[in-house]
């Protein structure tokens, strides 16, 4: 693919041991992989999170999948008999991807190269230099560092009849850069189903310019059976609970950041103690 092969022209990518537990093929120039290099790992309370949550034969469904660190770390918990279902629609993060896989010899991740919505078909989609911001619907911050745009396949999830059955957890986590409601729009079926472990990243900015408010997207949650809340990031180490995500601009008001993750679940679980 040209704009894979004009982005790889300038990569200065090395192989790296991440938490010893997978390899990743990391850029320094990129902020998500300085971040995994200088803390060998990312976002450490979701690490710690499917690190206590996920067993051997359990699934995990990772939206906006990026380079995988997520998927990977989720690849090395579930086992050979658990499901990871991955997808991203930027070709430049999941070619990285790919090799990643092969390198770990993972045999339980299903990458896709899609992205998932609230219906078929293609959408314009504005890749930016900086890998994880590209958006359907880019803010302020990713118009200003856009590398190009490419007309991207969108699929509801729901229609896509992946096997995700089992008898343990299953995990979503949704980073999709505005996008998340329709995202939620196309699988609601299975998480009605299911009543998965939701972890949705909440980008205020990137919702804004989506036109998606955040107590119609919690409303959509709610639809689900997916009725508790606990915020992530605004406290180090801890989780705080909600009643909506109505109330995450508050909560980041102390933090100066514009964006979390969000936790819903259809009930507290034990798991989630340690950081209550």
């Amino acid at each position: 693919m040209v704009i894979e092969r004009l982005w790889r022209r300038f990569r200065k990518e090395k192989w790296v041991r991440v938490r010893g537990q997978f390899w990743m093929l990391l850029d320094p120039q990129q902020f998500t992989d300085k971040q995994i290099l200088s803390r060998n790992g990312f976002e450490p309370t979701l690490t710690a999170l499917l690190s206590a949550l996920l067993k051997p034969g359990d699934a995990f469904i990772d939206v906006g999948a990026h380079k995988g660190y997520f998927s990977l770390l989720a690849a090395a918990l579930v086992g050979a008999g658990g499901k990871v279902y991955s997808f991203d629609p930027d070709p430049r993060p999941v070619s990285g991807f790919l090799q990643n896989i092969q390198r770990n010899g993972f045999s339980n991740i299903r990458p896709h190269l899609l992205a998932l919505s609230d219906k078929d078909g293609f959408m314009d989609f504005t890749l930016t230099n900086t890998l994880g911001n590209s958006s359907f619907y880019p803010n302020e911050l990713a118009r200003k560092d856009t590398f190009s745009r490419l007309n991207a396949p969108c699929f509801r999830f729901d229609e896509l009849n992946l096997s995700v059955e089992t008898s343990g957890n299953i995990v979503v986590k949704i980073d999709a850069e505005g996008a998340e409601y329709a995202v939620i729009e196309g699988m609601k079926g299975f998480l009605k189903k299911h009543k998965p472990v939701l972890v949705l990243e909440v980008n205020l900015p990137s919702l804004a310019a989506a036109g998606v408010q955040l107590a119609r997207l919690d409303d959509l949650i709610r639809e689900t059976g997916l009725t508790e809340r606990l915020e992530m990031g605004s406290a180090e180490g801890r989780m705080t609970k909600l009643s909506s995500i109505a109330g995450v601009p508050a909560l980041l008001k102390a933090t100066r950041s514009h964006y979390t993750n969000v936790l819903c679940s259809a009930e507290i679980l034990p798991e989630f103690s340690r950081w209550l």
